[in-house]
């Protein structure tokens, strides 16, 4: 909000933020493509009065609950909310951002020993893998997800 963002409502007490981009002269999908470019996976979306069409909106949602996850603190979220108003300045310098969004991601990894999606180091504690899903605990590990866990599930009943 005070980098010249606007978040709708003024502020959120939930894990969702809109941000309106009216003011600064990106759509949402440009925005959205741009900070994929640095490694923020955000979306975009309408906000409350938007004349755009729906395909050319003027919001990004912004969810924490993958931050959370990870660990992330107070200065790890201030430094996300750095990038993604970096990222949003025509003149940002995107190799640069991108490597500070992949540096938090190492400082804050999901497991210990992940070292990127289906790699993990050497003794870690990884996730087994069953049926090309990982399965986190016994009784997930029963179904294959998503569509046959529905009917296995249909025929347990």
């Amino acid at each position: 909000m005070t980098a010249g963002l606007e978040v709708v409502t003024g502020g959120t007490d939930t894990h969702l933020l809109l941000v309106d981009l009216r003011a600064t002269g990106w759509s949402g999908p440009d925005a959205e493509r741009r900070l994929h470019e640095v490694g923020v996976t955000v979306n975009a979306i309408s906000v409350p009065f938007d004349k755009r069409q729906p395909e050319s909106t003027s919001g990004l949602r912004l969810g924490t609950p993958a931050l959370t996850m990870r660990g992330f603190d107070q200065e790890d979220m201030s430094e996300v909310a750095e990038i993604i108003v970096g990222a949003l300045d025509e003149s940002a310098d995107l190799d640069a951002l991108a490597a500070r969004a992949a540096s938090l991601c190492e400082r804050r990894p999901l497991y210990p020993g992940f070292d990127g999606y289906c790699r993990y180091s050497p003794g870690s504690q990884a996730p087994v893998r069953r049926d090309n899903v990982f399965a986190m605990d016994e009784r997930s590990k029963r179904w294959p997800l998503p569509i046959s866990a529905i009917r296995v599930a249909s025929a347990e009943a």
